[in-house]
């Protein structure tokens, strides 16, 4: 599973949204590549990785902010 991180929570539903969108049209059209030849499919490496190495599983969270050490 491949972890993506935002840089707050109110960001995640809308990051989660946008990859699993691109994540689905990739896929479909690998799909269609398949089926009916031609050249490969295009997208950002994030999402090629996302489906390639990770079987299009990810997760968003939020970035861990360090609190200072007093």
């Amino acid at each position: 599973m491949k972890i993506i991180e935002v840089s707050t929570q109110s960001e995640i539903s809308s990051k989660q949204e946008e990859l699993s969108t691109k994540v689905a049209a990739y896929q479909a059209a690998q799909a269609h590549q398949l089926e009916n030849g031609g050249p490969g499919p295009v997208a950002d490496y994030d999402i090629m990785e996302i489906v390639n190495e990770h079987n299009g599983e990810f997760q968003v969270v939020a970035k861990q902010q360090e609190e200072p050490v007093e």
